[in-house]
């Protein structure tokens, strides 16, 4: 038990769910003014690993939305002896593809010579690159908004006033069905208690935190592996030029590996795997499931990063998002696999696992194993727009 440090003001708690197909969590965040934002608590819980329907897929997801936020709840209220806990005053929830799916698109205008900057040029840029998703008026579309803005080919975040000769504006629209958007709204109004939920997709995150914290350089691979897909977005100056979604993801790996055997095992094995503690005949026999399933995931994610690379090559850094059980694995085959032919300078990919850790300088570093690299994702994107209200 401690006290928490409620001693700022102009702080505020909120909470941050993270919903994807394979899993949800919640956290409790604090954030305030000029500061990275401090996550206090976090849960999560995962679907087992069995086949299941959509339809069985989404109620669970739903149902493990529900029994993290009521946990991360009950554990907040409970950490301070000192008094009772600030209230939750917002609620930020992060939707994963394939959930969602999400597309940038960019305007641009010049000028003969440099021009004062005005509201007006920037909103008429960002109705002309959304206008295509407008006027469909899909019941589906949940997010639209600026992603960047370029004044003479570098961002910024107040163009406004300044003069320049060219003004590239970057949207992003965000698609999820009405009655999914529903169902979390209602779980999160239900767990916190509060009417409003805000939602984003997790390119928006992603998007905003590669803004605040370069990962790299201003170009570079995305591969963000949830359990039954793998987002795959090109940054190209802070902005997804390219986008694709492979329906390959850790759940669908592992049962590739297993087979007719008991995925927990599998997992366990992995686990040792990483440690280099696995020498049994179980663990050259996982070495050779693995060996076989390359096999397909080489197949996979070469057609992938072709349909990526249909404009130009793809950058050689990559980012990789995944379950910390699988990110000793899959770093390993995504810089040992030759996918040389796909990147800019025909060599191997250079990854870097994204952990909290990288983005140290929106949400404070924490200890706890369950704070993971999409809790400090969506903690950055929320804790951002609160600090803006």
């Amino acid at each position: 038990m401690f006290s928490l440090p409620f001693e700022h003001k102009h702080e505020k708690v909120i909470a941050v769910a993270d919903i994807a197909s394979d899993s949800a969590g919640a956290c409790i965040a604090l954030v305030r003014d000029d500061e990275p934002a401090t996550i206090i608590c976090a849960e999560r819980s995962s679907l087992s690993y069995g086949e299941k329907s959509p339809e069985q897929t989404e109620s669970g997801i739903l149902s493990l939305l529900e029994e993290a936020s009521t946990k991360v709840m009950s554990v907040y209220s409970k950490l301070s002896t000192a008094r009772a806990p600030v209230p939750v005053s917002s609620v930020h929830a992060i939707i994963h593809t394939p959930l969602v799916t999400s597309q940038t698109s960019r305007a641009t205008t010049s000028f003969e010579r440099e021009e004062p900057i005005t509201k007006d040029i920037i909103a008429n840029l960002a109705q002309s690159s959304m206008s295509a998703e407008k006027k469909q008026n899909k019941p589906r579309l949940f997010e639209a908004g600026v992603a960047s803005i370029e004044l003479n080919g570098y961002r910024t975040g107040r163009p406004v006033g300044k003069n320049a000769h060219s003004v590239s504006v970057a949207t992003l629209t965000s698609e999820c069905e009405p009655d999914l958007r529903t169902k979390i709204t209602e779980s999160l109004r239900k767990s916190f208690g509060l009417q409003n939920p805000e939602l984003h997709s997790d390119t928006r995150a992603l998007l905003h935190a590669i803004h605040m914290n370069p990962l790299h350089t201003n170009r570079h691979l995305i591969v963000d592996v949830s359990g039954d897909s793998t987002n795959c977005i090109v940054i190209h100056k802070d902005t997804a030029a390219e986008h694709i979604s492979v329906p390959e993801g850790t759940r669908t790996i592992l049962r590739r590996v297993t087979g007719k055997g008991m995925p927990e095992e599998t997992l366990s094995l992995l686990r040792m795997a990483a440690r280099d503690a696995c020498s049994t005949p179980a663990c050259e026999q996982l070495n050779a499931s693995l060996a076989r399933v390359e096999t397909d995931l080489v197949k996979i994610f070469g057609e992938a990063f072709g349909k990526l690379m249909s404009e130009r090559r793809l950058p050689n850094d990559l980012v990789l998002i995944v379950a910390p059980d699988f990110a000793p694995w899959m770093s390993n085959f995504f810089s040992r696999i030759d996918f040389g032919q796909f990147t800019v300078t025909t060599r191997q990919f250079a990854i870097r696992t994204l952990s909290p850790a990288d983005l140290g300088a929106s949400v404070a570093a924490h200890s706890s194993p369950k704070v993971d690299a999409w809790f400090t994702l969506g903690t950055a994107l929320a804790g951002a727009q609160e600090q803006s209200t």
